[in-house]
């Protein structure tokens, strides 16, 4: 396999400088898997109950709605 064969990385258009920018500030956050999904917020949420979890989403919904009732309310 030559080089042109390779798939490239996705840099989402960033020059290398700010790819190295991106990385530095989005990895070494708790357990993350390839994608850099936080493995450990995931653990988190799935020790709470579906009730608990709810709750959580509701809280977060309520505070939507007051930074924006016009738009969430």
């Amino acid at each position: 396999m030559n080089v042109m064969d390779e798939p490239q990385e996705d840099r989402l258009g960033m020059t290398d400088e700010q790819w190295a920018a991106f990385q530095k500030y989005t990895h070494g956050f708790g357990d993350q898997d390839e994608n850099g999904v936080d493995i450990s917020l995931l653990r988190a949420n799935l020790k709470l109950t579906p009730t608990e979890r709810l709750e959580k989403m509701r809280r977060f919904a309520l505070s939507l709605q007051r930074m924006n009732p016009r738009k969430f309310g």
